[in-house]
Order: structure tokens, then C-alpha cells, then sequence
């Protein structure tokens, strides 16, 4: 971690969004990949990515140095959101992926 990079952090976690701004253009592009390649949606990606960066920034202050990377957190909340996201994709069906024949069975069987 550079001497600029722990500058920025240590500004974000005083709630400067100026500087959590820069922070974000510099992991968007990573985070974004990273989920993509967990989730294969390209809406999906973005949508959790967004939420990552949702998350990071209300936790920020909470945010410590401790020798890691700023990235690591990041990632480690990326993995949290992906998990969350198919806890609640196996709960809900999508309508428009089903058939027509699942539908028809459904009504013939009651």
C-alpha cells in the first residue's frame, strides 16, 4: 500500500466521499471482474458491485490498517455480497426463465 493510497483511506474514514472516490476508481474495475466472474451476469455484476462499494463506504469507518491491502477488504466484502446473492436467487424463481410447459403441468395437475 502506498503512502498516498493510506493518505486516501485514512481521509475516506473521516467521511471525505472525495477521496472514497478515488479509492473507488482504483478498485471498480477488480471488484467488478472478480464478481462477474463468480456470478456470469453482467447486470448482476454491476448491481453487486455497486453494493460492495455501498458497503464499504457506511463501513468505512470501521475500516483498520493492519498490514493488508485496502483490496483484501474489498474482496472479502465482494465475496460476502455473491454469497448473499445466491442465498436469495435460490429463493426466488425467475418467472421468465420457466417454460410454458411447467406452467401447463401445474394446471393439468389440480
Amino acid at each position: 500500500m502506498t503512502s498516498d493510497e493510506e493518505q486516501l483511506i485514512q481521509m475516506a474514514r473521516g467521511g471525505d466521499q472525495k477521496a472514497f472516490g478515488s479509492l473507488y476508481d482504483h478498485y471498480v474495475g477488480r471488484i467488478y471482474r472478480f464478481i462477474l466472474l463468480k456470478v456470469s451476469n453482467r447486470a448482476d455484476a454491476e448491481d453487486l458491485t455497486s453494493a460492495v462499494f455501498s458497503n464499504a463506504w457506511e463501513n468505512m469507518q470501521r475500516f483498520e490498517l493492519r498490514g493488508f491491502p485496502f483490496s483484501s477488504w474489498l474482496y472479502r466484502i465482494a465475496g460476502n455480497v455473491v454469497i448473499d446473492h445466491y442465498r436469495t436467487a435460490r429463493r426466488h424463481e425467475d418467472l421468465d426463465a420457466l417454460e410454458y410447459e411447467h406452467f401447463a403441468s401445474q394446471v393439468r395437475a389440480e
